[in-house]
């Protein structure tokens, strides 16, 4: 995985190498590291992003992912309990790309911003399409 994090620090470091290996011999082996660069105050690592990518692998079919893909209010996919009030909840979906990999199915989405929990609520029904029979016309009824 790629993530990218941000803190923000009151002191200055001059020598990021060593601050690299500083955090990295605090991890454990399995999580690392890759690259540590200053960014200007501006930035923020959930909200000055262009594009995120969520990836998924199952064990089912998904033949109803492409009904996501495009401009929608995905308001029946946020979790109500979470405020997400403040924010639009049209949301681009530039991408759903479902891959066959022997017995699992693969599943990546990529979009301009999600709402908490989105994708976790869009596999899920994808999942009850290809476990439970449900028509993939159902994604684009329960999104309208």
């Amino acid at each position: 995985m790629h993530g990218v994090a941000h803190f923000t620090t009151p002191f200055a470091y001059h020598c990021l190498d060593s601050f690299h290996s500083a955090i990295n011999g605090l991890l454990p082996p399995d999580i690392r590291v890759r690259e540590i660069s200053a960014a200007c105050p501006e930035f923020h690592a959930r909200t000055s992003t262009k594009s995120k990518i969520y990836h998924y692998k199952i064990y089912n079919e998904a033949e109803a992912a492409n009904h996501f893909v495009g401009v929608h209010d995905f308001s029946s996919f946020a979790n109500a309990v979470h405020n997400d009030r403040v924010r639009s909840p049209i949301k681009k979906i530039s991408r759903f790309d479902v891959t066959k990999m022997d017995a699992i199915i693969q599943l990546e989405v990529e979009g301009t911003g999600f709402l908490y929990r989105q994708v976790r609520n869009m596999v899920a029904l994808l999942i009850q399409v290809g476990r439970e029979g449900l028509p993939p016309e159902i994604v684009p009824r329960i999104i309208a």
